[in-house]
Formats: structure tokens, C-alpha cells, sequence
């Protein structure tokens, strides 16, 4: 009876001692923000959940927690992070994209403006019995050229926020969709919408004006041909002919040119905007607290794709921050399971489990 009792109150012991060390075990979590635009550094208490219970005063934090670093409003189109610890390495998470890959082929977005020239068409008779008027095919080009602006407008100026170190993504966002907005043509959407079903229609209307361009241009051309029939041609004539032919080639070839390099532009904006949309402008470190002192060094230096829109296509170091961490209390944790018993003077002692369980 007495050894049933004994077993009982051993057992009840080895679980409440167990129960305790599995509550001293369970590790602390904490984080420290950083703001790149604001300079703001934030230390806070967090819940099993991850969730903020409490804004710590100073940056003292329970030795053997585990501490999230989280760098906010870090444009990665702009600015790339190095981080650089004294007593051992982070361990950075996931961001749940590639940002290097899924930025391609897409190397180089400061190729120059093509605008579309409209020349002064000569004042022929060609033109007169034409079917389509000089005056509407000189406004259609005028029109189409507004259109070619505009998307190589938007595309520069979203080019020029995606490498500005100090802009967050709604902004991006807001700016590309004011820009889009400029455009007074009523054939198109509202970007604000959907700004994808926006690009596809803009894409559209360009490939239809240029259709109906070429078409009004290829009735001129047939119209002056065709002139060549009704009568002898003066050499002046002849001469004025021929040079409204060549400005009608030109026309052409001026117009395959912008148009197809109109259209490449939107297939960048469309896949740069898709990066952005996927894009993560928070990045988390994940930290063991275990030394006395932390000392953080994150270097903010040009990204790989900013870099590559520079002429001498190296990083610049844009700032360095340093987040330092100090430790208190808590216990340090040996190979094999410890238990230690602190504030009780000389009486303190160290129980330990060994491989055994005892």
C-alpha cells in the first residue's frame, strides 16, 4: 500500500515537474520593426499567434526568445537589404516570390520615345480625288501619335516610381493609375477598375487605328496610281507624285515602327505591374535570441534591377541602420534538457534530464 502511494506521488511529481519545464521552455516572441521612410524603430511583445499584446519601452528581451525582425515600406524594385549580425547569421523567410526571376527578360526600360512625324503631305490633285482626305489621314496620325505619347508617358513614369527607394506600393499603384487616367480617349476603360482589362483594350485601339490608318493610306496610294491613267502628267506633276509616294511610305514604315514599339511598352507595363501587384514591401528576419548584445547592421544598397538602368551598372549603398538588442533574465539552455531554479540565494539548484529521464 505505502509503495502504490509512493509510485502515485512520484508519478505526480515527474508531471508536475515536467508540466513546469515544458512552461519555462516555451519560448518568448517578440518584434522589431524598422520603417525605411519614417527611420521609425518599434519593439513589441507578441502572442503565440504572432499577434502585438504589448509596445515594449526599451529594447531589453528575454534571452532564448525568438525575435522577428520585420523591415517595412522596402521598395524591391529599388533597394535590396544585407544584413550583417555579430553573433550569428539570420535566417531570412520566405518572401513567396522570386523577384529576380519574374523580372525576366525584362532588362532595360530607357529605350527613347518614338514619336510619330507627320509630315506636310503636298498639295496634289492626287490627293484631292483620293478616297480618303489628306486632312483626315494627317488627324489620324495626329491621333494615334497622342496615344503612342501617352503610353510611353505611363511607362516611364512608372518605370521612374518603381525605382524610387522612398515610394511604398499604394502609391506606385495611385500614381500609375492617374497617369493611365491622362488619357482622354473615351474608347477606354476606367484603369481604376481593372487595369489589366485596361491594357487590353488600349492595346486595341491602337492596333485598330493603325488598321484604319493604313487602310486610308493604301486608298491614297492606290487613288495616286491610278492618276497616272487619266492623263499626260506634267513634270512638275510627276515630280509632286512621286514625292507624296515617298512620304507615304514613309508614313507607313514611321507607323509600324512607333505602333510595335507601343505595343512592346504594354507588354512591359503588364509584367511589371503583375511583379508589383505579387510584390512584398515587408521583409521578416527570423532571430534567436541567445547572446547579451545584438548588434543588426542592415545595409540598404541599390537593387539588381535599379542597378541595371544605370549606365555604370553598379550598386550604390543607399543607407546603413543598425538595430541593437539586448538580452535579460531567462536561462541558457544546455544539450540535454535544463531546469534551472533562479532568486533562491545559495539554495539554488540545477536539475537536469538526461537521456535516461531522470
Amino acid at each position: 500500500m505505502k509503495n502504490s502511494i509512493r509510485n502515485h506521488l512520484l508519478t505526480t511529481i515527474m508531471i508536475v515537474v515536467l508540466g513546469l519545464s515544458h512552461v519555462c521552455f516555451a519560448q518568448e516572441r517578440y518584434r522589431v520593426t524598422y520603417n525605411y521612410n519614417t527611420e521609425e524603430v518599434g519593439y513589441y511583445a507578441l502572442d503565440k499567434n504572432n499577434t502585438i499584446v504589448d509596445t515594449l519601452d526599451t529594447p531589453r528581451i528575454k534571452r532564448n526568445s525568438l525575435v522577428e525582425i520585420q523591415l517595412q515600406n522596402v521598395n524591391p524594385f529599388a533597394v535590396q537589404v544585407q544584413t550583417d549580425v555579430k553573433e550569428e547569421n539570420l535566417r531570412q523567410e520566405g518572401q513567396g516570390f522570386n523577384f529576380g526571376s519574374l523580372l525576366g527578360g525584362l532588362n532595360s526600360f530607357t529605350g527613347d520615345q518614338i514619336n510619330i512625324n507627320t509630315p506636310n503631305l503636298p498639295d496634289t490633285d492626287a490627293f484631292a480625288a483620293a478616297g480618303a482626305s489628306r486632312g483626315a489621314v494627317s488627324t489620324g496620325f495626329e491621333d494615334l501619335n497622342n496615344t503612342v505619347t501617352n503610353i510611353s508617358a505611363m511607362k516611364s513614369a512608372f518605370v521612374s516610381n518603381l525605382l524610387n527607394p522612398n515610394m511604398n506600393k499604394e502609391t506606385i499603384m495611385e500614381n500609375l493609375i492617374s497617369t493611365a487616367n491622362a488619357d482622354p480617349d473615351v474608347r477606354l476603360p476606367d484603369p481604376g477598375d481593372n487595369f489589366y482589362v485596361y491594357l487590353a483594350q488600349l492595346e486595341k485601339t491602337l492596333k485598330a487605328d493603325k488598321s484604319a490608318l493604313e487602310a486610308d493610306v493604301s486608298t491614297i496610294s492606290d487613288s495616286m496610281e491610278n492618276s497616272d491613267s487619266v492623263g499626260v502628267m506634267s513634270r512638275g506633276e510627276l515630280r509632286a507624285r512621286n514625292m507624296a509616294m515617298g512620304d507615304l511610305q514613309r508614313l507607313l514604315a514611321n507607323l509600324d515602327n512607333s505602333t510595335n514599339q507601343s505595343l512592346q511598352f504594354l507588354d512591359e507595363l503588364r509584367s511589371l505591374y503583375t511583379v508589383l501587384e505579387a510584390s512584398n514591401f515587408e521583409q521578416t528576419y527570423d532571430y534567436e535570441l541567445e547572446a547579451d548584445k545584438v548588434d543588426i547592421e542592415l545595409k540598404f544598397v541599390q537593387s539588381d534591377f535599379s542597378a541595371q538602368q544605370d549606365r555604370d551598372n553598379q550598386q550604390t549603398t543607399l543607407k546603413t541602420r543598425n538595430i541593437k538588442i539586448y538580452s535579460k533574465g531567462g536561462f541558457k539552455i544546455n544539450t540535454s534538457v535544463a531546469l534551472t531554479l533562479n532568486n533562491f540565494g545559495s539554495k539554488s539548484k540545477d536539475f537536469f534530464i538526461d537521456d535516461l529521464g531522470v
